[in-house]
C-alpha cells in the first residue's frame, strides 16, 4: 500500500512538473502615423490562438511558451505582417 502510494505521488509530481508554460502578448498596433488600428487581427496560426485590437489598437494573447512563436497581424487595407519572437516569457 505505501509503496503504491509513493507511486502516484511521483506520478503526480512529474505530470505537474510538465504542465506547459505561457506567458501574455500584449501590445498596440498602429499605422505608418502612430494612430491605432482598431479591430486588427492579431494570431498565433500554430497555437490557434488569435483576438481582435480594440479601439485604441489594443491587444493581449495569451500564449505557450516555446522557443520561437510567430505572430501575424493583419487588417483589410493594411499589408500583413510577421514577427518571430524568439524565447518569449
Amino acid at each position: 500500500m505505501n509503496r503504491r502510494f509513493l507511486f502516484l505521488l511521483a506520478l503526480l509530481a512529474t505530470a505537474l512538473g510538465s504542465v506547459a508554460q505561457t506567458f501574455t502578448l500584449r501590445g498596440r498596433v498602429t499605422d505608418g502615423e502612430g494612430n491605432p488600428v482598431e479591430f486588427a487581427s492579431v494570431t498565433c496560426p500554430s497555437q490557434g490562438r488569435a483576438t481582435v485590437t480594440s479601439l485604441q489598437g489594443q491587444y493581449e494573447l495569451k500564449l505557450l511558451s516555446a522557443d520561437s512563436v510567430v505572430v501575424k497581424f493583419s487588417m483589410l487595407g493594411y499589408r500583413t505582417k510577421t514577427r518571430v519572437l524568439h524565447r518569449p516569457k
